[in-house]
């Protein structure tokens, strides 16, 4: 086991043990099964006695076998293998990686050998130890007989998110792209990329469309309006942290405003964990925010843009995409970068703030960069990158 998954893990199950009801052993894992239509399930991971921690699985029987959504952990697994087979005996035929999360991935090569095919965006290659086959960009269809599968990239969460629609069943999978407990991690986009996937779901739905809220979730499905309601808490969220920016109020006194709290408060479940700092969500918005309004100057990126030269013998590769700068490492990162000051640009969307520093040589062309990152700054799953970038003094460029 690396090092990475292992943080992943204890980090995740350091969450989870806020419950005291929480199930360790195998043995004891408590799965509940919801029927949605006469092909389609959902298998629900409950990691507590009330149903508040929850993480949702797809299962739909096809013609010739079965397609998963999102698979938990390869510990987990037989188990989970024992619940399907309550609803069918059919092979695993698909599995659909929703993000590059460890906890929709780290079964992937265990159900690869047992003649798996493993879905997933291309983005996902660029996180450490996935285990995939069938990689797509913007959009796959897939029919598997009883159902028409519509996965597409949903620009929330991370770089490799999808969200995936059964048509005639007329489910859509959310993963990370909705949770009813709490505001999601909007994603390299903002807000406004967050948004978009959302919106993008309804374009695909009507009025009677099951909506399957993805991990920490408290709802096996939701309807329409709940899709509707939190676009809606998001642009309120995000308007309020505009006009308190405006007033040059700092993060930390807009992660107490009264408005920001009670918006929270009322809309959110799990404020009484989550609500005593809000200062993710703030820098969040903030981050989306200058994302909106910076100005695309593709002449001025350009002199950042080759390749970089890891110690390890990793490349970095920084370049330009529909007018913003990105920095990719296979197996790695995938970042998308927002300009803070010149040479220094913005990364993550966190708290605390990530930054790249370009760096000059005599000449004043680029010749390096370096990663700027807080000591113990370890979140979402990239802990031994983000480790490993933080103790290299300088990462030459590549000389063209």
């Amino acid at each position: 086991m690396t090092l990475q998954k292992l943080i992943f893990i204890i980090s995740f199950f350091t969450l989870v043990s806020v419950f005291n009801t929480v199930q360790a052993e195998q043995n004891s894992i408590i799965y509940q099964t919801s029927k949605l239509s006469e092909h389609a399930y959902v298998i629900t991971r409950n990691w507590d006695d009330v149903g508040k921690f929850r993480n949702n699985i797809g299962v739909v029987v096809g013609d010739d076998g079965i397609t998963l959504v999102n698979v938990m952990f390869e510990g987990e697994l037989e188990a989970l293998l024992a619940e399907i087979k309550k609803i069918s005996n059919k092979p695993i035929q698909y599995v659909f990686n929703s993000n590059w999360d460890f906890h929709n991935t780290e079964a992937n090569m265990a159900l690869k050998k047992q003649g798996a095919t493993i879905v997933a965006h291309k983005n996902i290659q660029y996180f450490a130890n996935t285990s995939t086959q069938l990689l797509f960009d913007e959009k796959l269809t897939l029919d598997i007989g009883t159902d028409k599968i519509i996965a597409y990239r949903s620009h929330g969460h991370s770089m490799g998110h999808i969200n995936i629609f059964f048509e005639k069943a007329n489910i859509m999978f959310m993963s990370d792209s909705y949770r009813d407990q709490w505001m999601t991690t909007p994603g390299p986009f903002g807000y406004q990329g967050h948004i978009k996937g959302l919106r993008s779901a309804l374009k695909l739905a009507d009025l009677k469309t099951k909506f399957i809220p993805g991990n920490t979730s408290s709802s096996v499905y939701v309807k329409q309006n709940q899709i509707l309601k939190e676009i809606e808490l998001r642009k309120t969220f995000v308007s309020r942290v505009k006009i308190l920016h405006e007033q040059n109020m700092s993060v930390a006194d807009m992660s107490i405003d009264s408005e920001i709290n009670e918006l929270f408060k009322v809309n959110y479940e799990r404020y009484p964990e989550y609500g005593k700092d809000l200062s993710h969500n703030v820098r969040a918005a903030l981050y989306g925010i200058k994302l909106a309004n910076k100005k695309n100057n593709n002449e001025l990126l350009v002199k950042y843009t080759g390749q970089y030269n890891l110690p390890n013998n990793q490349i970095i590769d920084v370049f330009l995409e529909d007018g913003n700068l990105f920095a990719k490492s296979e197996g790695a990162f995938y970042y998308l970068l927002t300009m803070n000051s010149p040479d220094t640009f913005e990364f993550g969307w966190s708290s605390p703030m990530r930054t790249i520093t370009f760096v000059k040589n005599d000449s004043s062309k680029i010749s390096g960069l370096t990663f700027n990152l807080a000591e113990g700054d370890d979140r979402y799953g990239q802990e031994t990158a983000l480790k490993y970038l933080r103790e290299i003094p300088l990462i030459k460029r590549v000389d063209k």
